[in-house]
């Protein structure tokens, strides 16, 4: 059964992941990363979503197998796969925003835990929405001068 802590509000809360845990969830969803997020098309369009759901499946038994003081539901390791890439995604922004900036030193701000790395890694040379270093925005109204 799942190590449970108990927490003032009455909610009870599974034991905190650990960074291998996280490791191993990141290097699952990367090695499935065509089925868990791939578009499947033509006759078996009707089991993407089946195949999806086993797939989450397949890396939740593994991190069973591998860390058995806590059981994990697959509902449970897909939300924490998005939640990591989240944050890595908003700390990788961070550092690189930072580097951007003027006057010297170090870059500020923390580093990267090894499964934010692990997750930067599987993301190298993928599409990203937060711009092209070192450009600027000129969409806005700024620098327009009407008469």
């Amino acid at each position: 059964m799942a190590e449970l802590l108990e927490v003032d509000s009455g909610k009870a809360l599974k034991r905190k992941w650990t960074e291998n845990e996280e490791i191993l969830l990141i290097q699952n969803v990367v090695e499935r990363e065509g089925e868990l997020f791939g578009d499947i098309k033509g006759s078996g369009a009707k089991r993407k979503t089946v195949m999806k759901k086993e797939g989450w499946a397949d890396i939740c038994g593994v991190l069973n197998s591998q860390f058995s003081t806590v059981r994990r539901e697959p509902e449970e390791i897909k939300e924490k796969f998005f939640n990591l890439k989240q944050r890595a995604k908003e700390k990788i922004d961070g550092i690189k925003k930072s580097l951007r900036k003027t006057g010297g030193g170090p870059p500020s701000g923390p580093s990267l835990t090894p499964s934010e790395e692990a997750l930067m890694k599987s993301l190298e040379g993928r599409p990203v929405s937060s711009g092209l270093p070192g450009r600027i925005d000129t969409d806005g109204n700024c620098g327009i001068f009407l008469n």
